[in-house]
């Protein structure tokens, strides 16, 4: 991980994007569904020294273009804050995970297809998991909400509600997100 440094790691990435134009009106516009997801894997020296993927490398779902409803990078294996004079826990903190997985469906309808406002109603799934706790498919976060897409003038803008349906104690939601620039 880069020239003289001392750590070792490997991770990969793939993302895949499919969108099916499944209704076209001349009054209103063309309605699309979309899905996609990533799957992301990494692997330090753990084997080897105890060392795990440096924080900065590390998955974070969550968020506007991951998991939305949930708070960004606050998905995932976490580790527990302590209180300094009691040495009580009195939170929880990301610590990111080295496997993610993370799946977004969309229907895509137009509002004003004329100037590039668009609607969508979305369904997410996702969550990053520690080697150690290998990968659990019952662990995955699930959120639903809709939202308004433009593309301006100015570049891309998105305004989306999200709302997580098994959120966790230690889940931070995020229900009102915005975004300025691609992905749109």
């Amino acid at each position: 991980a880069g020239v003289g440094a001392g750590t070792n790691f490997l991770l990969a990435e793939g993302r895949t994007r499919f969108f099916y134009p499944f209704y076209k009106s001349q009054t209103w516009g063309t309605f699309v569904a979309s899905t996609g997801g990533r799957v992301g894997w990494g692997l330090g020296q753990e084997a080897r020294s105890g060392e795990d993927i440096p924080l900065f490398e590390r998955f974070f779902p969550g968020g506007i273009n991951s998991v939305r409803g949930y708070e960004a990078r606050s998905l995932g294996p976490r580790e527990p804050v302590f209180d300094a004079f009691t040495g009580e826990i009195v939170d929880t903190s990301p610590v990111g995970g080295s496997i993610q997985l993370i799946n977004n469906n969309e229907i895509i309808y137009p509002i004003v297809e004329s100037i590039g406002l668009r609607g969508v109603l979305f369904f997410d799934l996702g969550n990053a998991w520690a080697h150690d706790q290998g990968f659990d498919l019952s662990d995955l976060q699930y959120a639903v909400g809709w939202g308004v897409r433009w593309l301006s003038p100015v570049g891309p803008l998105r305004l989306e509600i999200g709302y997580p349906l098994n959120k966790r104690p230690q889940d931070q939601s995020s229900v009102f997100q915005f975004a300025f620039g691609a992905p749109l």
